[in-house]
Order: structure tokens, then sequence, then C-alpha cells
């Protein structure tokens, strides 16, 4: 019996410790400002909870690749057009040290989206993956589309749904040249991105020390000679 309750309170102290480092570690974690998801985690002792902080993503981290392309909607400029104004945004894209810019309207990234949606349903389906919800195209006739906090708000918008598609570039399929023919990706990108070169491992082998065989000597040539005319 002395034994059992030395055991139990070694149990207790073990579970108060461990509970003790959680919670300091949950404080530490929630301190540092992350918007993430909540997931409450409950003890066997019902009056005791713990918070802990997982990722948001609503889809598995297993797709995302190392991501290269890096993609920002910088601003927007409106265009005088033959019938109506309309916005158009400017890209700034980077890939590996190499930066460009380029410009696109609203209509063409809903363009891409449906393409995206159509070419690439039967290899999303396999893998899971949903594409992002493309920002609203309706504004309801109280704001002007081409106004500055309609065009600041879908900037913002645009800019999270262009880098959700490009985190799920490799689940796209063929479908990615949509993306890549609206971001203006050049040929030698598009293989960089596709076909990436991985740097060799170095030999590690030991391999001992190098091997030279001596230089011959004139007595030695000599030798030789004399030994094959013996026989």
């Amino acid at each position: 019996p002395v034994n059992s309750a030395v055991t139990v309170r070694r149990m207790m102290a073990t579970t108060s410790g461990a509970s003790k480092a959680l919670s300091e570690t949950l404080a530490w974690d929630s301190s540092r400002g992350s918007g993430r998801q909540l997931l409450t985690v409950k003890s066997q002792d019902s009056s005791q909870s713990a918070t802990r902080h997982f990722g948001g993503d609503h889809q598995s981290s297993r797709h995302k690749p190392k991501q290269q392309l890096q993609v920002h909607v910088e601003g927007y400029q409106e265009v005088e057009g033959h019938y109506r104004s309309h916005t158009v945004y400017e890209l700034h894209l980077n890939h590996v040290g190499k930066s460009w810019t380029t410009r696109c309207r609203f209509s063409e990234v809903v363009r891409m989206h449906a393409a995206l949606k159509r070419r690439s349903a039967k290899v999303r389906r396999h893998d899971g993956v949903r594409l992002p919800m493309l920002p609203s195209r309706v504004n309801l006739g109280l704001l002007e589309p081409c106004g500055d906090w309609f065009c600041c708000q879908r900037q913002q918008e645009l800019e999270r749904y262009l880098q959700e598609v490009v985190s799920f570039q490799s689940c796209l399929g063929e479908a990615i040249e949509e993306l890549y023919n609206l971001l203006d990706v050049s040929p030698e990108i598009r293989a960089q991105i596709l076909f990436p070169v991985l740097p060799l491992e170095e030999d590690t082998t030991f391999r001992g020390p190098s091997y030279s065989a001596p230089a011959p000597t004139r007595g030695s040539v000599w030798s030789t000679v004399s030994w094959w005319g013996k026989t």
C-alpha cells in the first residue's frame, strides 16, 4: 500500500508538471499573436482545460510545396475605355531573385478561375483539394466599381486569392498554365518551377590516401629486360 501511494503521488506530480508546462507553452504561443484557429483540448479532469493553437488552413499542408514563386498586388489604376473606365491591378512577382511586374483586370482573374476549375477538376478530386474562393464581383450598386475603397478592398482579396492558388500549384496539373499565363511567367521560370534541379549531395565516403604508382627506375627497367631475355 505504501508503494502504491508513492506511485500515485508520483503520477499526480508528473501530470501536474506536464499540465503546467503545457500551460506555459500555450501562454507563450498565444502571446505571439498568431491569428490561427483554436481548438480546446480537455484533460481527464473536467476541472482543467487547455487551449492549443493549430494552423488555420482548412486543407492539408502536404499539398503545399516549398513556395518559390511569390506574388503581391501592389496597386491599381483606373484606365479610360471606349465606353467606360475599368480598373487594372499591378502585380509584382519574384522567383529566386528574379522579379517582374505585370497587369491584369479582375475579369481576367475570373476567367482564369473558371479555367482552373474546369481543367483541374479530376486532379483536385483525386487529391482532395479545393480552389480558394474568388473575391466577390457583386457591389450591390452601393459602391462605384472604380472607387478607392472598393478597389483597395478588392486589391487585398485578390492578393490573398492569388497567393493561395500559387501555394497549391502542384495540385493543378496541366491547368497550371492558366495561372502562369495570367502572371506572365516566362518559359524559363516555368521550367525551373516544374522541373527544379536539386543540388548534388556531397560525397562523404572515406576513400583513404590516394595511391600513385612509383616511377620506374633505370635499374628496374634493366632487370625486367634481362628477365625477358632469359625466357
